[in-house]
């Protein structure tokens, strides 16, 4: 059996700051059983990230 799990990236509070003047350029890499199914855009200089329309379908399998 087979399904489709489709995921809406929304946002993320508090993140660590990796940058030296203290924020971040964050993104997302989604894994399903080890694989990688999805990267999101990267956020520039904020430790706050909004992502707008950040979604995608992955197959499934049971």
């Amino acid at each position: 059996d087979q399904g489709i799990l489709t995921v809406d990236l929304v946002s993320a509070k508090n993140l660590m700051a990796a940058d030296k003047t203290g924020t971040s350029d964050p993104y997302v890499v989604f894994t399903v059983n080890g694989e990688r199914v999805h990267k999101s855009d990267t956020i520039r200089k904020t430790l706050n990230p909004k992502w707008q329309r950040e979604r995608f379908t992955v197959p499934i399998v049971s």
